[in-house]
């Protein structure tokens, strides 16, 4: 079955389901990934670096797009999630057969981080290709509306409850919730139903690798040669290098600065989760065109600088919780739009090596961020208020000098 007229058709809401349940357990990792290191080492830059060296990954996303252009979608998604699952499940074994072995499971879980990372790393343009595969051109900005909202309700579900189940239950029961909801996720794809995509020709080693490369090239200059593609790009690399610096100090920033535990970890990510999910639903109800749809867009992401840099004003939980909610709506309302914008507008046969391309660029640099940052927190004496202020001021002054250039308001107008 192709694209369907139907929002919420079969193949949709297999896709959908996927990445709902495999999510939930993203968000057990990545609390148990932060606390338990830091609670076994108390170094930032070691949470920092061993989040840097797995997100490097994220570079083999253009590999992961032409992988989408060349074979099936949705085949693709299926193992990606189960050899995921198998890590982390793996994982978790030897943290419930060696608990006290600490470098040990630094080891395992510096391993099963960079295999969960490379997975990710092609899973994302590969479902973003799909996506239009599985609904009509008219509902893609309600089908990523959909996605993205549902999403944050389990971010919302997941981060809050997170915090207490580390507390309560421990790193290896986290870790194999993670495990379970990647193989739910693997199974739930198996039954996706898009035409068929005849497999390239087979040649020799070298022509396939000669072809391979070029095809993967192909993402990059059809990136390049577009001036709004390049704006965007440059804004998204700035603004993701930038917000590195909340993601890999926040559970310092809860305990030090704050003053509370684990627990406020998870209630802040579910608070900017919360924000994500309004901002989602009303992006997808609001339907800005045109002029319009550019100006609130940057409106957005000058807000999400104001409400980082506000957390370095505030030692009061409930208050930072507020300033995180803020970011998450106005990031969510952002995401929406510029999701659908993409996507309407590059064409299907290089559709998942341009997302290859994207994905690499605007993530790429959070984990090179959250390697920075963490040296700098640890080496500097800069206090974590302080580079949550600037960091910031960047994002907001980045943002206004890219919506000056005229590629970027036709990118997102047209």
């Amino acid at each position: 079955m192709a694209n369907s007229g139907k929002l919420l058709n079969r193949n949709f809401i297999l896709l959908w389901q996927g990445q709902v349940v495999s999510l939930f357990g993203t968000q057990a990792y990545l609390i148990a990934f932060m606390f338990w290191i830091a609670e076994a080492t108390g170094r930032p830059a070691l949470v920092g670096t061993m989040t840097m060296i797995g997100g490097l990954a994220t570079f083999l996303s253009p590999i992961g797009g032409t992988l989408a252009d060349r074979y099936p979608r949705q085949r693709l998604l299926v193992v990606l999630d189960l050899v995921s699952g198998v890590a982390i499940l793996t994982l978790a074994g030897l943290f419930f057969a060696f608990p006290g072995r600490i470098p040990l499971l630094i080891a395992a879980l510096f391993a099963v981080n960079i295999v969960r990372e490379i997975c990710q790393a092609c899973f994302h343009p590969t479902a973003s290709a799909l996506l239009p595969d599985v609904v009509s051109p008219d509902k893609l900005p309600g089908a990523n509306a959909f996605i993205t909202s549902s999403q944050q309700i389990i971010m919302f579900i997941g981060q809050g409850a997170g915090g207490v189940m580390f507390r309560i239950l421990g790193a290896p029961v986290l870790f194999l919730v993670d495990g379970i909801t990647f193989v739910i996720s693997g199974i739930s794809e198996m039954f996706i139903r898009v035409p068929r995509k005849e497999r390239p020709p087979a040649g020799s080693l070298r022509q396939g690798f000669r072809e391979f490369s070029r095809e993967t090239a192909g993402g990059f200059r059809f990136v390049f040669s577009h001036p709004g593609l390049r704006a965007f790009m440059l804004l998204a690399g700035i603004y993701n290098f930038f917000q590195a610096s909340f993601f890999v100090l926040l559970p310092f920033y809860v305990t030090d600065i704050l003053g509370v535990g684990a627990d406020w970890y998870g209630f802040l990510l579910a608070g900017f989760a919360l924000g994500l999910f309004v901002g989602s639903v009303l992006g997808g109800i609001a339907g800005f065109t045109g002029h319009a749809r550019f100006v609130v867009m940057m409106i957005c992401l000058v807000l999400v600088g104001v409400f980082r840099s506000a957390l370095s004003v505030t030692t009061e939980a409930f208050v930072a919780a507020a300033f995180l909610f803020g970011a998450g709506l106005t990031t969510g309302f952002y995401g929406v739009y510029i999701t659908s914008v993409l996507q309407s507008n590059i064409p299907a046969d290089v559709r998942g090596r341009t997302f290859g391309v994207i994905t690499t660029i605007r993530w790429g640099v959070v984990p090179l961020g959250m390697g920075f940052f963490g040296i700098v927190a640890e080496t500097s004496g800069l206090s974590i208020p302080a580079i949550f202020l600037v960091s910031g001021c960047v994002i907001v002054a980045v943002t206004l000098w890219t919506a000056s250039r005229r590629a970027m308001r036709d990118l997102l107008s047209g």
